[in-house]
This record gives structure tokens, sequence and C-alpha cells, in this order.
């Protein structure tokens, strides 16, 4: 981003959040939330924080890469960004847009409200013996099971059954009764194990499960889905990301690829979903939309406030950073 923003003659100052909830923000054209990244420590302070503002007594520590107290961690996150927020007026993505797209399970709940196509939710659950009774009364075969406040696949297991054989996808591992993200998608079909993975989740915090769309075949290879970059209402940027199983983050090992084999129609259903999700999120400049498209129409899957980290992809010849860029220094 600085780079872009140096093309147009502007200058990026970039400031943590900890010193932005503390200190006044410098003048400035604009301002931006970004992605907070892996940073342990404040993840820790989110967490502390979000501890107190739902009178929860105060976490232990977090072990690196472990699904954990997700709940008082949105809390926290939530705490910060509103705080940081009112400091300052021209955001490109407000706070309240930003909270309402990492709640995934709200995210799905307003884009269904407004007539969007997204995986059928099941609701909230807090056991596999819940979810189990779920599956069997509904006759659900494939599910998602997600992290409510989750990211990167962290807390995301797919799950489906056949009579009394299970199998489960998901880049975790249980250890010490604990849930440990892992770079690498592991397979389970033990129930026993599934339901420690189920549990160990749904202690971490709340969790939800949504219907399992079948993700179409890509021409080399697997299934795909399509990140779509939307700046200003408009899609942009996009790429298809492929992968052997369900689970298709490019963090995991993933390959991305061109989506040049789309139809006509199936570019623009996808485009046309894009274009309706950021109407939803009339706060929001910028965003990655996460898409299954098929021949019978599109499914948003996720929205991610902090989606338009595509590196060498380029709409147009221009980058998500370059649209930014042209937008805030123009």
């Amino acid at each position: 981003m600085d780079a872009a923003i140096a093309r147009r003659g502007g200058t990026l100052l970039a400031l943590d959040y900890r010193r932005a909830f503390e200190q006044a923000l410098p003048e400035a054209q604009w301002y931006k939330f970004d992605a907070p990244g892996q940073n342990e420590a404040l993840d820790a302070w989110w967490t502390q924080l979000g501890a107190e503002q739902l009178s929860r007594p105060s976490p232990r520590r977090r072990a690196f890469g472990e699904v954990y107290a997700r709940d008082e961690w949105f809390a926290g996150f939530a705490w910060v960004l509103r705080a940081i927020a009112a400091k300052a007026q021209r955001w490109v993505n407000d706070a309240e847009s930003i909270l309402a797209m990492t709640d995934k399970l709200l995210c799905q709940q307003r884009l269904a409200q407004a007539g969007i196509a997204v995986p059928p939710t099941m609701g909230e659950v807090t056991s596999f013996d819940e979810l189990r009774e779920r599956m069997s009364a509904t006759g659900c075969e494939r599910i998602f099971v997600k992290s409510r406040f989750g990211s990167s696949a962290s807390g995301v297991i797919a799950l489906r059954c056949s009579g009394n054989r299970w199998r489960a996808s998901v880049a975790g591992v249980v250890d010490g009764g604990r849930l440990f993200n892992t770079l690498k998608v592991r397979e389970f079909s033990e129930p026993r194990e599934i339901a420690a993975l189920i549990d160990t989740l749904c202690a971490s915090g709340s969790v939800y499960a949504e219907r399992w769309i079948a993700k179409p075949r890509a021409p080399g290879g697997g299934s795909f889905d399509l990140r779509v970059v939307v700046h200003r209402g408009a899609p942009r940027q996009r790429i298809a990301r492929c992968a052997n199983g369900p689970i298709t983050n490019l963090h995991l090992g993933n390959r991305r690829e061109v989506p040049g084999w789309l139809a006509p129609s199936e570019t623009a259903a996808a485009e046309q979903t894009a274009a309706n999700v950021a109407q939803q999120f009339p706060g929001a400049a910028v965003f990655g939309a996460d898409l299954i498209v098929t021949a019978r129409g599109a499914w948003v899957i996720e929205v991610n406030a902090f989606g338009d980290q595509l590196h060498e992809v380029t709409h147009e010849g221009a980058s998500a950073y370059d649209d930014q860029a042209a937008w805030m220094c123009g």
C-alpha cells in the first residue's frame, strides 16, 4: 500500500492499534484499519479487554496458534475499533462495517435478509452431540462448522456423515484438550476424534453451523471458490482459490489461478453478487467477498473486511492498492 500511495505523491503513516487507541491520531486525509496479522501481544490485549467488557474472568494466556476465548477477543477488538474510529471522520472502512463482517454469523444473516444467496445456516451449536442431533433431524449430511469470530480457516471444520461413517477436514489439531491451528488440512474419521474437535472448538467461543454448498471443479483439478475484491461498490480484482479438499484458503498451500474459464453468465453472477454485498455495507469502501459460482448462480460464503491483500493480482492493470491510492490521493 505504501508504494501505491507514494506513486500518487502521498505519504502513508502506519500506527499500531494500541498506539492509535491510547494517543491522538495524527492529521490525515484518510484513515484505514488494516489487518492486525499474527500479533500475539495484540491478541492478548484485546482478549483481556474483552473479558472486562463481558464481565468475565481474565482468560489464561493463549498458546501460540491456539483457538481460544474468541468471544472475549471479539469484544475487545470491537471496543478498540470503536474507540479509535471516534477520533477521526474519514475512514476507508468504518468500524461498524468491519465488525459486522468479522461476526460471520451476523454477516450471513444480514445478507440472507437482503435476499443474497448464502449457505443456509443451522444456527449456533454448543457440542458435537447437539450438532449430530440437528443434522439427523434435518437430514443434512454435509455441513461447515465455524467459529463465529474466526478468520483465515481458523476454527473451520468441514464435516460430512453417511450413516455411522464420519469425516472431518480441518486445518487444526486437538492437543492436550486445546485446539491449535495448523498449516495443513488434516482428515479425521474416528467419531471420538471428531467429537473432540467439535467440543473443543465450541469451548473456544461462539460456534455455528451452515449447510455445505458444493464447490465447482477447477480445470486444473480440485474444486474452487472466488475471492473478489470490491472497491467502492464495484467488483475489481478476483482470483480462484483451488484445492483438492473443501478448505481453499491460500495460506494452507492451495493454489491460486486466474478464473479465465468462467462463462460470461458466471462472471456476471459473481460481479452482481459482489456488488449486492457492497450495498449491505455502505460504510465499507474496500473488502473481499468469497463466492461459490456455478451455472446456477453465486453464493456468498464469507465477507472479509481485510480481504484486499491479493498480491500480484490486477484488474484493468490496477491492483487493489492501486485502486485505493488513486481514490484517496485523487
